[in-house]
């Protein structure tokens, strides 16, 4: 029985992507100043979901650096 490989792999790639995508929309629209004082995002919030756009960069970062030394 073969086994879809290549859907694994295209689930992968595009959740690697699609979740700094969102991680930084809401950074974005949730501090912009069109939102009500009282509904944007607290330091906490904000410094957990940086964090997690750190670590997806970081990652990014150093396959590239792996893939690129061979």
């Amino acid at each position: 029985m073969r086994r879809p490989v290549w859907l694994v792999f295209a689930y992968t790639v595009v959740g690697s992507l699609f979740f700094p995508f969102v991680i930084s929309t809401l950074l974005w629209l949730n501090n912009s100043s069109r939102v009500v004082r009282e509904a944007r995002n607290g330091a906490l919030v904000n410094a957990i979901l940086g964090s997690a756009l750190a670590l997806y960069l970081f990652l990014a970062v150093r396959s590239v650096i792996e893939v690129a030394q061979g």
